[in-house]
């Protein structure tokens, strides 16, 4: 019982990191609160919509297929963040949101790129 509640806590911790701290490292700063409003408002429509709808799958298929489901809902979650959620680590927060995951296009020599 002690380990469910552990790893509860542990992926429950991940799950508030994605809804404060990532977003406010993606956005620039005259758009950061809202995009951290946005991605909780999201955040609390999944779990609405989840706690809605887990009891109907329950009822109309089963316990088994409906965490099933849920396992594959967090399956493409995570599949989508590792795709297109860029790396932010060792990167300031003023140049966070200037990354796009793709490399920046080559400048003339001896022009300093604008970004800088």
């Amino acid at each position: 019982m002690v380990l469910c509640f552990a790893l509860f806590s542990f992926f429950n911790a991940i799950s508030g990191d994605l809804t404060g701290v990532y977003p406010s490292e993606l956005f620039p700063a005259e758009l950061r609160a809202s995009g951290i409003g946005v991605a909780a408002a999201f955040s609390r429509l999944g779990a609405a919509s989840g706690t809605f709808l887990l009891p109907l799958g329950i009822a109309s298929v089963g316990v088994g297929p409906s965490m099933l489901v849920g396992a594959a809902i967090c399956a493409i979650g995570l599949a989508a963040t590792y795709a297109w959620a860029p790396e932010t680590t060792g990167i300031s927060l003023t140049r966070t949101s200037q990354v796009t995951g793709q490399s920046a296009p080559p400048q003339p020599p001896g022009q300093v790129p604008a970004s800088v």
